[in-house]
């Protein structure tokens, strides 16, 4: 029985050294690409509070440890506080309770960007009608951040918490956008999308052009 618990802990050791160190890969790509640097700007929808609060994942803990211990800050859009305050009023039984804890969450946790904060799209390509026609205004505002990010090269980029799968192939999309899930009560960084790591590609080659250079692994 010993041999066997030794074996169960020595293995999850194992994948917990593997998710740190895919970690620190990819928020050093970040860095090397595309500026990005703590203190990390952590924007979470409210799928992903709802998880924090529905799993009770000890979420700043996580996070820190994720961002290797470096300072980071909470950001929600009110458009997110205001989809849970609707849920919490429509729902019924244990989810009332679910809804209005995630939203005291982001209202006591994270600093709040409010709508009219937000940069309006300056794109109409298909991606963004998609957006607008499918999506929650939340979704909509996340978006249209992560936009204003591509848009000015001054701006930092976020780390978007999302469960939302549909959002975050979209974002997969672009460039400079670093992505966390829950799953299962465990926090994953995504590595670098196939959009980063092109762009990443690019600022090489413009750095390498100019005198310097960069790496992208």
């Amino acid at each position: 029985i010993d041999l066997i618990l030794h074996s169960s802990l020595s293995s999850q050791d194992i994948m917990r050294h593997g998710r740190a160190k895919l970690a620190r890969k990819t928020l050093k790509f970040f860095s090397l690409n595309f500026g990005i640097k703590p203190p990390y700007n952590v924007l979470m929808d409210g799928n992903f509070l709802v998880a924090v609060v529905k799993q009770k994942v000890p979420i700043h803990e996580r996070i820190g440890k994720t961002l290797q211990n470096e300072e980071f800050n909470f950001f929600v859009c009110r458009s997110a506080l205001d989809e849970l305050a609707m849920l919490s009023e429509s729902g019924g039984g244990s989810n009332v309770e679910l809804f209005t804890q995630a939203r005291q969450f982001g209202l006591d946790e994270c600093a709040i960007i409010e709508s009219d904060d937000i940069p309006a799209a300056t794109n109409d390509n298909e991606t963004q009608q998609i957006l607008a026609s499918s999506y929650s205004a939340a979704a909509n505002d996340i978006h249209k951040l992560v936009l204003s990010t591509l848009n000015d090269k001054n701006k930092k980029g976020y780390i978007v918490a999302t469960q939302d799968t549909e959002l975050s192939s979209i974002l997969r999309e672009l460039p400079k956008v670093l992505l966390v899930r829950l799953n299962r009560g465990v926090l994953i960084l995504e590595s670098p999308s196939s959009a980063s790591r092109k762009a990443g590609m690019r600022e090489e080659r413009v750095k390498q052009s100019s005198g310097g250079g960069t790496m992208t692994e």
